[in-house]
């Protein structure tokens, strides 16, 4: 394989930053405090990105203590966010008046424009009289630098338990998280974990794992994605089927199954449809997860170990599904295992993980791997870095991912990267031919491979043939 490497500080559009431990980075208070000392280290766990590729914000474990359990030298995860154009780094899980928070942060969702964040915390300060002992949803306003609680009733009430696993629309309008609450709305829903949409506007609460034209159904609730504008929820659930069209799944001896399942919600029409199934209309009969919705909501992506959904399933083996908003189901990762799918927002790419590596597919069928290749030295413990959790930008120009890799050099044995990747400018290096501008890389034509500030883009011409 051709490897041609790339000087960063040359190739103009390319931005890759590396967050390591140990590396002292400023990060700013939203409040009247100048600026702290932060050192990220150990694990980041998300990340996501605005759609220009400027701003990405990611929960990641800061060097402190965690006063809520009282546990000296415990890591503690918050929330950054990174202006990529003028190198600025800001905590934003901060408490009133700029203090440390008093426990983790994580559940990070950013809106189209960078400009809010959602959240979810366990400390209770980050806003005046949090007294519900509970994990809650906030949202970052970047441009104020305020921080509010959004898990509460339309009246203000908070979430009398736990809400988690926030995301907020493109537009910035409209949350929606996961709550095992039962005071965010008139209606009793117990306390099961349950979808809650929530109109910033307005205040508006409403519950959206509900059968069409039913109540709130007991199950759990895992995960969720909104279409740009917040009006299609897909999420997955474990529990009785949502959709009164779909049987309730068995297994081989005739009893009840309640794997999770994806499912898309429509806030406008009030149906909710089950997503994971097959052509014959049967339901997955397997764990469906990481369901993810495209910027105009006509494509729903998850994961599955079922292997029922397409032809040549593999029972027990994770693979990447796509189904589009009319019912045709495809699966895009092929013969290979796959997770945690991504759609750029005009959907014209399709992004997940797989086997440590990126896996990129536009709709064309274009194939293509971004990884941060192994460093020059042997790994007899610690084994190859690992990289997950893609997020695509808007535009499908930039993909942001976490790199893990053990190291015996770091307190907990494990150090990450946040790499946010200009992967259109280096398939552009790939597809490179004629004679290079003054100061451009030199990569040969028909390429196979270029590597650009540590992360390396390959093509994928074998191996992954969708289904």
């Amino acid at each position: 394989m051709a490897d041609a490497t790339v000087d960063p500080t040359r190739a103009a559009r390319l931005l890759t930053r590396e967050f390591e431990p140990g590396r002292r980075l400023e990060s700013t208070s939203h409040a009247s405090s100048p600026s702290d000392s932060v050192v990220i280290k150990g694990l980041a766990s998300e990340a996501c990105v605005s759609d220009d590729g400027r701003f990405v914000a990611f929960a990641a474990q800061a060097n402190g203590r965690d006063w809520y359990h009282n546990e000296p030298g415990r890591l503690r995860y918050d929330i950054f966010l990174k202006d990529r154009l003028n190198g600025e780094l800001r905590r934003i899980s901060n408490g009133v008046d700029g203090a440390d928070p008093n426990d983790s942060s994580f559940g990070v969702s950013m809106s189209a424009d960078g400009r809010y964040v959602a959240f979810a915390s366990r400390a209770s300060n980050l806003v005046e009289n949090d007294t519900n002992r509970a994990t809650d949803v906030f949202l970052y306003d970047r441009e104020s630098h305020q921080t509010r609680l959004v898990s509460t009733a339309q009246n203000g009430t908070p979430a009398n338990l736990s809400s988690f696993a926030p995301r907020i629309s493109a537009d910035g309008k409209v949350i929606a998280f996961i709550s095992t609450a039962n005071n965010l709305t008139d209606e009793p829903t117990g306390c099961n974990e349950k979808v809650v949409v929530k109109e910033l506007a307005t205040g508006r609460v409403e519950v959206v794992s509900r059968p069409t034209g039913g109540v709130s159904q007991h199950g759990l609730a895992e995960q969720i994605s909104l279409s740009g504008d917040g009006s299609l929820v897909a999420f997955n659930f474990m529990g009785r089927s949502l959709d009164a069209s779909v049987p309730q799944a068995t297994d081989a001896w005739g009893h009840e199954k309640f794997d999770p399942q994806v499912y898309l919600h429509n806030r406008k029409t009030g149906e909710t449809r089950l997503v994971s199934r097959n052509q014959e209309g049967q339901a997955a009969d397997g764990r469906c997860i990481d369901p993810t919705i495209s910027r105009d909501g006509q494509r729903i992506a998850f994961a599955s170990v079922a292997s029922n959904l397409t032809a040549g399933d593999a029972a027990g083996m994770m693979a990447v599904y796509q189904a589009s908003l009319l019912g045709a189901l495809e699966r895009v990762s092929g013969d290979q295992p796959g997770s945690a799918p991504t759609f750029s927002g005009d959907g014209r790419w399709i992004g997940w993980e797989s086997r440590g590596q990126i896996e990129l597919r536009s709709q064309e069928g274009e194939l293509l791997t971004v990884d941060r290749p192994p460093a020059q030295k042997e790994y007899p413990l610690e084994g190859p870095p690992v990289n997950v959790a893609p997020q695509l930008s808007q535009d499908g120009n930039t993909v942001v991912f976490l790199t893990r890799e053990r190291d015996r050099d770091t307190p907990d044995g494990m150090h990450s990267h946040i790499h946010t990747f200009d992967f259109e400018h280096a398939r552009a290096q790939l597809n490179w031919v004629g004679t290079p501008e003054q100061g451009s890389a030199t990569v040969s034509a028909g390429a196979d491979a270029v590597v650009i500030g540590g992360v390396r883009l390959r093509r994928r011409g074998a191996g992954i043939t969708p289904n």
